[in-house]
């Protein structure tokens, strides 16, 4: 895909939302510009002293002549990094209210409870092993909200993939189902 973009023309970051199922992905879309779930790589690349992707890509859109070792970027990509970021959706069949505010930050589960612990809203705001964000349009209390529309956004620096199954691991369940419950949805 990203050799066909270039034959056409097109310099710089592109995104590709889709389906996958248990043996296929399926393309649904192509965006040729950052995506909405580009911001943990740039977060990743800060952490390690690496250029970032959105440099590049606004220096080729500008037509900027740059030297750069492409090589050397290429083998920082391929290193293995810790993090994961999941966008959840209303997962309701209508529309329904949130009756709770949840704040933006650093959360951790503690006894199987979520438990707010400060502010953040990066990679490098996590301290602690089992600390992740909440972030990302966040609705307020009283907010309707219609099925499947975004909720908000999960940052962690775990693994949040059983790599048996491909399904969420055990922790991740628990952290994705105590975010839906502490907005507390109700019919309006």
């Amino acid at each position: 895909l990203g050799e066909y973009l270039a034959s056409s023309g097109y310099k710089g970051i592109f995104s590709i939302d889709g389906l996958y199922d248990e043996n296929d992905f399926y393309i649904v879309d192509i965006n040729t510009r950052l995506g909405g779930s580009m911001n943990i790589i740039p977060m990743l690349q800060a952490e390690n002293d690496e250029m970032q992707l959105a440099a590049l890509h606004a220096m080729e859109f500008m037509e900027e002549d740059f030297d750069f070792d492409f090589e050397a970027a290429d083998r920082a990509a391929k290193r293995k990094r810790q993090g994961s970021y999941l966008i959840l959706f209303a997962k309701h069949e209508k529309t329904m209210i949130t009756t709770k505010d949840v704040k933006p930050g650093i959360y951790e589960l503690e006894e199987g409870e979520l438990v707010f612990k400060r502010s953040g809203f990066s990679l490098e705001d996590i301290k602690g092993e089992d600390e992740f964000i909440i972030t990302g349009g966040i609705p307020y209390k009283g907010t309707p909200y219609v099925p499947h529309k975004r909720l908000c956004r999960m940052i962690s620096r775990k693994d949040v993939i059983n790599q048996k199954n491909g399904q969420l691991n055990k922790w991740a369940s628990e952290a994705v189902k105590k975010i839906y419950d502490a907005f507390g949805f109700a019919e309006p």
